[in-house]
């Protein structure tokens, strides 16, 4: 195994005991049924360890690092995750989860219009009816033309 494909195990297994670590603080659940809050970062942690483990066992060659096309794609990726995030608030959560996917499906690839544009509203509306009505879970509100969405 060359010195270059530790560092990604390592790596790995350090952030899985972060995680870990960081969650060790978390107070238990109410109820003896309750897992808490503290359950899926646990379960996160211990997935991420192992990850590293089989990553630094797995002994058939890899690429490496996306490179030209493919590297503008994660970079767009990227670039199009961090902008979703400043305006999920401001745009609330169904408009900028339309845009944000058909924006990510654009990336990829897919120019078919349909999937482009009915999609991502399709998908973005039904999450957001599911969250909201199935789940009672509150997610930011879309205001267009003063009309809360």
């Amino acid at each position: 195994m060359s010195k270059g494909s530790v560092i990604p195990p390592v790596l790995v297994l350090l952030f899985g005991i972060g995680v870990l670590a960081a969650s060790a603080g978390i107070r238990p659940g109410m109820l003896d049924q309750d897992p808490g809050p503290a359950f899926m970062p646990r379960i996160c942690g211990a997935g991420l360890i192992l990850l590293s483990l089989y990553l630094f066992f797995d002994r058939e060659p890899h690429e490496g690092l996306p490179r030209g096309g493919s590297l503008v794609k994660v970079i767009g990726t990227a670039v199009l995750l961090l902008a979703y995030l400043n305006l999920i608030e401001p745009l609330g959560f169904p408009l900028s989860t339309a845009l944000f996917l058909g924006f990510e499906v654009f990336i990829i690839g897919i120019r078919n219009p349909v999937v482009l544009v009915a999609a991502p509203i399709m998908l973005s509306g039904a999450i957001y009816y599911l969250f909201r009505y199935g789940l009672d879970v509150a997610l930011p509100a879309t205001r267009l033309f003063g009309v809360l969405i």
